[in-house]
């Protein structure tokens, strides 16, 4: 487990409770959906909430969650149902994407943080 992995496993059981809901995700959900191209979509910074993704895949597009935290993708796969329950899920570094260049239709992120090292230090 790398440096940034560690850091995103202590917040796994609670970002739900409190990231997610500062952001007021819920009423700006209509206007990403609505921005997109429609096609592949990746879903970056994914986190445990998956009802990006579920709405995606409503609209009738292909959703992949990606995120460099195993356990965020732990709580993303429980909180899928149904036919969702076969989204695509993908753990890696932001920095080093799995995926060809023009792979996706779109990409959307709310609240990924990529963080850097610091330069001057």
């Amino acid at each position: 487990m790398n440096k940034e992995q560690s850091l995103w496993k202590k917040y796994a059981a609670t970002y739900d409770g409190t990231v997610f809901h500062l952001t007021k995700y819920a009423r700006i959900r209509e206007r990403i959906l609505a921005s997109m191209q429609r096609g592949l979509t990746l879903d970056f910074g994914c986190g445990p909430r998956a009802l990006l993704l579920v709405d995606m895949k409503r609209c009738g597009d292909i959703a992949i969650g990606l995120d460099i935290s195993p356990d965020m993708l732990h709580k993303t796969r429980e909180s899928l149902w149904g036919s969702e329950k076969d989204t695509p899920l993908v753990c890696a570094d932001g920095k080093k994407l799995p995926f060809e260049n023009n792979t996706f239709n779109s990409v959307v992120s709310v609240n990924s943080i990529l963080p850097e090292e610091r330069l001057d230090a």
